[in-house]
């Protein structure tokens, strides 16, 4: 009997010493409770319901902060479904930065799981995000993977205009950056995206529709159009779009020699730039403020 209560002395001792050396995770490793579980996948839920909240407001970085908690949870949780939700969103707001490399990682991380889960919508969706973070990286596999994102849609979703819409868009977008530059297909597609957005009641999107078409212009050579077109757009609604604006415009006024107009420009888009570390455009920018400078001409 001694001898026992001895031996609970020595293990409580021993817990005690673990515990005041901050080594608690080794005298209690015990599972979380069914109720930290509950909690943990709730604030999971939380941040996938707050996506667009996060995006209205503007607040990427607010976005990326958080749901990479809640993506770190969902992982642990080996909650498959969460974890490709959640890489989707992430991929977007890491476009909206700029940071094509955290975008394309993360789509590429959701476009896997999707095709675990047989899920097309998802599919789509990382599909013409991988192929905007590969635009921003000026590959040209961007167009081919816009291509497959849209075979997908045609085929799995045909009636769903919001993402046809945004697949078409993106498809267009390859076509007008992207060597060898496709402007009628790129058009043709532009035209397509206006209406399936018209269709599914997003006139909203009519302003990127519009800004664009605005680049087809630029990329043939009708300056002068390009700029009415731009100047004719409604307001911007959140400091990304104002500094992808901007910065057509500046490219614009800049082959039309409107050098000041063009280096004021192209310097407040810079500062949103800066502010957004949206690491595409920066040193685009850079370059183009560079030529306006020296009144030299180069490809955007």
């Amino acid at each position: 009997m001694k001898t026992q209560i001895r031996h609970y002395r020595l293990i409580s001792v021993a817990l005690l010493l673990l515990l005041l050396s901050g080594c608690s995770h080794l005298a209690l490793n015990s599972p979380p409770s069914k109720l930290s579980q509950k909690r943990e996948h709730k604030f999971v839920q939380q941040i996938i319901n707050k996506e667009k909240q996060f995006k209205q407001k503007g607040l990427w970085k607010k976005h990326i902060q958080e749901g990479e908690k809640a993506l770190a949870i969902a992982q642990e949780q080996k909650d498959e479904r969460s974890v490709m939700i959640l890489s989707i969103q992430l991929a977007s707001s890491w476009f909206y930065l700029g940071n094509s490399d955290a975008c394309l990682k993360s789509a590429q991380k959701a476009h896997s799981l999707a095709i675990k889960q047989s899920d097309y919508q998802a599919q789509i969706q990382s599909l013409y995000l991988i192929s905007a973070a590969q635009r921003s990286q000026n590959n040209p596999q961007t167009v081919q993977t816009a291509h497959q994102a849209l075979a997908l849609c045609d085929r799995f979703l045909p009636d769903d205009f919001g993402l046809k819409a945004k697949v078409l868009y993106n498809l267009a977008a390859a076509e007008s950056d992207i060597a060898p530059l496709n402007l009628s297909s790129s058009e043709k597609h532009l035209k397509e995206a206006a209406l399936c957005y018209r269709t599914a009641g997003m006139n909203y999107e009519q302003v990127r529709i519009t800004r664009r078409m605005a680049e087809i212009q630029y990329r043939r050579g009708h300056y002068q159009q390009a700029e009415h077109t731009l100047l004719s757009t409604t307001q911007k609604k959140n400091p990304r779009e104002e500094l992808i604006y901007e910065y057509q415009l500046a490219k614009v006024q800049h082959r039309l020699k409107q050098w000041e107009k063009a280096y004021n420009t192209a310097l407040k888009a810079l500062e949103k730039a800066n502010k957004l570390e949206a690491q595409t455009e920066i040193p685009r920018l850079k370059t183009l403020i560079n030529a306006i400078e020296h009144q030299k001409f180069i490809r955007h």
